[in-house]
């Protein structure tokens, strides 16, 4: 039940010898069908590549698992395209809540696509796909450096890569389950309210602080 969008990049492929073309038109189908029917990555790629024409094509998983990440990456660059605020703490804050709410709103496709991912070794596509992350972070948090609020010796590109890291850490809890999805929002704001805090002026602690207080009360709540 599953050919039908192989045999389509398979034309492709034919037709116009495009590598690219038929990887768009494979991750298309993994996200959209394959993986939520299979609810397994691994399963879903073994089935995509038992199409010979198509692993001859795209050559390895780390092809697939990345043009996936890839398109991810997409949505996070999409939803946080236009900033809410003009306030660079209230940027900062946003961005990270909305790709958490990116993850959650179709976390049976992006839990087993990440849960895959922490168990691969692919040193080809992932430092791309890495860089690119670092990059995103650093437009996301661009105006909290242009309002002059990083301490002096934090540059743009530290905090951007602490953003990083921050995630992989939440994410590998979420993809194991041990955070639900409701938790993962409210870790994740909680996360970032507290390394804003130690961005954030007089004038901005109280703002900041009353957030955090709510945030831990909601995340107290929910493991009650």
């Amino acid at each position: 039940m599953f050919r039908q969008p192989l045999f389509i990049a398979n034309a492709a492929f034919h037709g116009e010898r495009s590598r690219s073309m038929a990887l768009r038109i494979v991750c298309g189908f993994l996200g959209t069908s394959l993986i939520r029917q299979l609810h397994h990555l691994r399963k879903s790629v073994h089935e995509i590549l038992g199409t010979p024409t198509l692993y001859n094509l795209l050559g390895s998983k780390g092809a697939i698992l990345y043009g996936l990440l890839n398109r991810t990456m997409d949505q996070f660059e999409a939803a946080t395209a236009t900033p809410e605020s003009d306030d660079p703490y209230d940027q900062a804050l946003t961005a990270a809540t909305t790709v958490a709410r990116v993850y959650v709103q179709d976390s049976a496709y992006l839990r087993p696509l990440w849960r895959f991912e922490l168990g691969v070794i692919e040193p080809e596509h992932r430092p791309v796909l890495m860089n690119r992350a670092l990059k995103f972070w650093a437009s996301r948090l661009g105006a909290l450096a242009r309002a002059g609020r990083l301490p002096k010796g934090v540059g743009l590109p530290d905090l951007a890569r602490e953003y990083q890291i921050f995630f992989a850490g939440v994410l590998d809890l979420w993809v194991q389950n041990e955070l639900s999805d409701a938790q993962l929002e409210a870790q994740v704001r909680y996360g970032i309210l507290l390394r804003l805090l130690a961005l954030g002026d007089s004038e901005e602690h109280a703002r900041l602080m009353a957030d955090l207080r709510k945030t831990h009360q909601r995340l107290h709540a929910m493991d009650a």
